[in-house]
């Protein structure tokens, strides 16, 4: 029983959600958006900005949680 209960503890602390502000970032290659006019660069660091702001608020709640829990 002991066994499986440190199991269990083991696999519920590896498996808590990072801070946002702790995952690192991945490399993206600059050859994507050389042939980007200023406009089209402007937009797209609009659009990614947008989609980071949600994807750190999702993560922000499950680093949360797993904190609470």
């Amino acid at each position: 029983m002991k066994r499986v209960l440190s199991i269990a503890l083991c696999g519920a602390i590896s498996a808590c959600a990072s801070a946002p502000d702790k995952i690192s970032a991945n490399y993206v290659s600059p050859m994507q958006y050389g042939s980007y006019d200023c406009s089209q660069i402007r937009e797209e660091m609009l659009r990614v900005s947008a989609n980071v702001r949600q994807v750190a608020g999702v993560q922000s709640r499950a680093h949360t949680r797993d904190e609470v829990a």
